[in-house]
């Protein structure tokens, strides 16, 4: 046991399973006692994790490799999608099925970023119906101007961060899509769901009454009028 001391101090991580491995052999020299079964709670936290690195498809990688950033950008879009449709069913917007819908296919993403060495087709019929959304909440719109400011109420302004958070989901998918191990179409799926995540946040400033803020560059906001010179006398 003295020995297994000083090797912790030396390498402190990887020694728990040895640890635990440790200890049941040396339990298992001891007469059996009679006990109760415990049944010991499931915790939320393994541990496994802690020396930064983490399993993704039974291969240890470290936890700043790109298939976590994909992860990880993908399930934070996942989160905002959730805090937007929570608002939106405050306000009683109508597309919030919608939302759920989207989440759903964004665990499929997921699953498929962390089966890295398998590309796995995704129906195109996915972006099929974002497309139809887009149509069908446009037609109550008018047509966007070049820039907005994001706001327009807590609705609008919850869709706008999922749609950034969106664009840079997509970014992190392009290098696995261009090696060939993820389907493409999950890359048109991140781009049109931006697309329709901007008619949403549209849409619900419109819906809650509120006014949508337009971009307008600083010389043009300073630029002072024209006065017209009179004409001169004949």
């Amino acid at each position: 046991m003295e020995a297994f001391t000083k090797l912790r101090k030396v390498v402190p991580c990887g020694v728990r399973l040895l640890s635990a491995r440790y200890s049941n052999s040396h339990k298992e020299g001891k007469p059996a006692e009679e006990t109760t079964p415990v049944e010991e709670p499931v915790l939320p936290f393994s541990r496994e994790g802690d020396c930064g690195y983490s399993l993704v498809n039974d291969v240890q990688l470290p936890k700043d490799d790109r298939i976590f950033h994909a992860i990880g950008n993908t399930d934070e879009l996942l989160c905002h999608l959730g805090v937007a449709r929570e608002n939106a069913i405050k306000n009683k917007h109508p597309y919030t099925d919608k939302l759920t819908r989207i989440q759903t296919m964004l665990v499929d993403i997921v699953l498929a970023i962390s089966k890295q060495s398998t590309k796995e087709a995704f129906p195109a019929k996915n972006t099929k119906e974002l497309e139809e959304w887009i149509i069908k909440y446009s037609k109550d719109l008018t047509p966007a101007e070049k820039y907005l400011l994001p706001g327009g109420g807590k609705v609008a302004t919850s869709l706008h961060v999922a749609r950034a958070v969106c664009r840079r989901a997509e970014r992190t998918v392009s290098p696995l899509i261009n090696e060939g191990y993820l389907d493409r179409e999950i890359q048109v799926y991140f781009n049109r769901l931006a697309d329709l995540l901007f008619t949403w946040a549209r849409y619900a400033a419109k819906r809650d009454e509120r006014s949508e803020s337009v971009y307008t560059p600083k010389s043009e906001s300073k630029k002072k009028p024209v006065e017209a010179k009179p004409e001169p006398s004949s």
